[in-house]
């Protein structure tokens, strides 16, 4: 799983206030970018977040089972 996946997991499970996309550049300290969006769209289509523009960004339980994964090692 690429970094930036990680980063982004790990970013939502530990914060349930996160509510869009620009919480969550800021929480990452970095701008709402490409490679942002991209990642959020191939974490979605993957299958480890649920998140629909100006919704919720949350973790599937496939994105928490990562997020274990990511956690232990």
């Amino acid at each position: 799983m690429p970094k930036k996946w990680q980063e982004i997991i790990q970013a939502i499970s530990g914060n349930n206030d996160i509510q869009t996309v620009p919480q969550l550049a800021e929480l990452l300290n970095e701008p709402v970018s490409l490679s942002l969006m991209e990642a959020l769209f191939k974490l979605r289509k993957e299958g480890y977040i649920s998140w629909k523009p100006s919704k919720y960004l949350y973790l599937t339980g496939k994105g928490y089972q990562a997020c274990e994964v990511v956690n232990a090692s």
